[in-house]
């Protein structure tokens, strides 16, 4: 069983990964970046980063026992969160290059959805 200690330090890494998205995101999309003459992989590169994101997420979570102990729950649990984090960092770089608002919107949504299906309560 996890110590009280245990899951508040938990709740704390996990709100500060969905903020810094969720922070970085609206900082992104108000200051609206310029569109230039962008590479055409800025485009569609943060779907494949987000998708090995989603099947990290998976694999990490597969790897968890039931009755693993505390410092491996929580070193799975902050590199699932990571990794969700990760591509929604990348497909903000990639809006602000292309000029496109659909890579941080969708990177960002897929990453929030992963670490809500992931938070804390549903690890222990």
């Amino acid at each position: 069983m996890a110590s009280p200690d245990h899951k508040l330090v938990l709740t704390a890494i996990h709100a500060s990964f969905l903020a810094g998205i969720l922070s970085f995101f609206a900082l992104t999309v108000t200051l609206a970046p310029d569109p230039g003459d962008a590479p055409a992989w800025t485009r569609w590169s943060w779907l494949v980063v987000t998708a090995a994101a989603v099947f990290g997420v998976g694999y990490a979570r597969g790897r968890l026992p039931r009755a693993a102990p505390p410092e491996r729950v929580r070193g799975i649990a902050i590199a699932m969160w990571a990794l969700a984090e990760g591509s929604a960092l990348f497909g903000i770089v990639c809006m602000w290059m292309s000029g496109s608002i659909a890579p941080a919107l969708g990177a960002s949504l897929v990453s929030v959805v992963l670490l809500m299906l992931h938070r804390p309560s549903t690890l222990s």
